[in-house]
């Protein structure tokens, strides 16, 4: 099964505790969308092996495991 890649983030320190920002672009969107499964969506949010260009150290995919059992 192909990864379909939709959004990134970032970890952010704050006196709170660490907060994860998650960015979607109207196209991801429009992939998660299309990848509804009772009316919901599951992403997986992965760590990247390095922060990119803009400090973004997780990326994210659709999750779209099925188990053979469903």
């Amino acid at each position: 099964m192909n990864k379909i890649y939709v959004g990134s983030a970032k970890t952010i320190e704050t006196k709170f505790g660490d907060i994860m920002k998650v960015s979607f672009s109207e196209a991801d969107i429009e992939k998660m969308k299309d990848n509804l499964n009772n009316g919901r969506v599951k992403v997986a949010v992965m760590k990247r092996k390095e922060a990119d260009n803009y400090g973004n150290t997780h990326y994210c995919v659709i999750d779209n495991y099925k188990s053979e059992n469903q």
